[in-house]
């Protein structure tokens, strides 16, 4: 750093120390602004001389520090670290945004709704907003136990999440996934609609489709199977065949070379996702995510089509056979009225036609 007056540059410790205090002062001041505080030259000085001097600038513990605290000391494991770095990034862009305080002493409900609102308003899933909620959530309640808080915030933030139902979700049909292969989009489109039709002809997690393009080494796909050595969520080996709807999945790889579009992020993929459906004027464009695609291949492709539930759990990749039956309790009357039909076509004919019950 150069010094204007003296004419000569700083060494790198005073820098270091210099930069920090400037972005000290700088988070200070914004706060103090935000909540409508003194900002009197004697308020600013007294700011100024404690950052200086290393004391405490305001005696109030906030929110954000004690999540930054929390993510020094936690030892978590990639995906979760992920998601509280995410979570403490919307948090911090919606205090600028707001006049919501993050003092913990004068944290109310109103504060936490105010978030929940700010995302909710940019479009993200009911999934997400209780993640992001969950991570604030956490990081309070240890705190609490600790001892480093009286107050137990965790009971003001309360969400809760729309109850999932196949009305949640948006199930497409055999014959609009393959209008859906034909239509003309461009390119950019095209790559997240051939990505989620991949999804909807194998019902792969977006975790796995991941896996496919990012990690090939994992993956052995030829003409007759595509086998993925382990599931990311349950370790299962994933083993899609090239037979029946399943070959829709290969049909949308031949168009690429084996090669499938590259996306890195779910929230990222559903959101464009859901703007690329309202272009084509969906009525039902709001419901769509890369979760909708494995609800299709589970309803649309397998259980309307009598497969059995072990087939679907197995190709499913979960590890409860129960979390498969949930798809057929949620599912709606067509199949029950499909398979009372069956019933009554495989019923035999009397052996003795001649014989009367009495």
């Amino acid at each position: 750093m150069w010094d204007n007056k003296n004419g000569t540059s700083l060494d790198p410790l005073t820098e270091t120390v210099l930069k920090k205090w400037i972005a000290k002062a700088k988070d200070t001041l914004i706060n103090m602004e935000r909540l409508d505080e003194d900002l009197s030259v004697t308020a600013v000085k007294d700011v100024l001389i404690n950052i200086v001097n290393d004391k405490p600038v305001r005696e109030e513990l906030t929110i954000t520090y004690l999540y930054k605290e929390f993510l020094k000391e936690a030892q978590l494991c990639k995906s979760t670290q992920k998601n509280y770095k995410a979570a403490l990034m919307h948090y911090e862009q919606f205090l600028l945004l707001s006049k919501a305080t993050d003092i913990i002493e004068r944290y109310t409900a109103k504060d936490f709704q105010m978030f929940v609102k700010y995302l909710k308003d940019r479009n993200y899933a009911d999934n997400s907003v209780k993640i992001y909620t969950k991570c604030i959530k956490r990081v309070l309640n240890k705190a609490y136990w600790v001892g480093t808080i009286q107050n137990e915030l965790s009971r003001v933030m309360k969400f809760k999440a729309k109850k999932v139902t196949r009305d949640n979700f948006l199930i497409f049909s055999i014959e609009e996934l393959k209008e859906l292969e034909n239509i003309t989009l461009r390119s950019y489109a095209r790559k997240r609609l051939d990505v989620f039709l991949f999804l909807c002809y194998t019902g792969m997690r977006f975790s796995d489709y991941k896996r496919v393009v990012f990690e090939p080494e994992l993956c052995k796909i030829n003409g007759d199977s595509m086998i993925v050595t382990e599931s990311v969520k349950t370790g299962k080996r994933i083993f899609i065949p090239n037979v029946g709807h399943c070959q829709g999945a290969w049909r949308i790889l031949d168009r690429y070379n084996g090669e499938l579009p590259r996306y890195k992020s779910v929230d990222t993929f559903n959101r464009q996702i859901r703007k690329d459906f309202e272009k084509l004027e969906h009525p039902e464009f709001q419901k769509l995510t890369s979760h909708c695609a494995r609800k299709t291949f589970a309803t649309a492709l397998l259980m309307e089509q009598d497969v059995s539930p072990l087939v679907v759990s197995k190709l499913l990749t979960h590890s409860d056979i129960k979390t498969t039956l949930k798809y057929y309790e949620k599912s709606g009357d067509s199949h029950i009225i499909k398979a009372l039909e069956k019933t009554e076509q495989e019923i035999p004919k009397a052996k003795y036609p001649h014989l009367k019950i009495v």
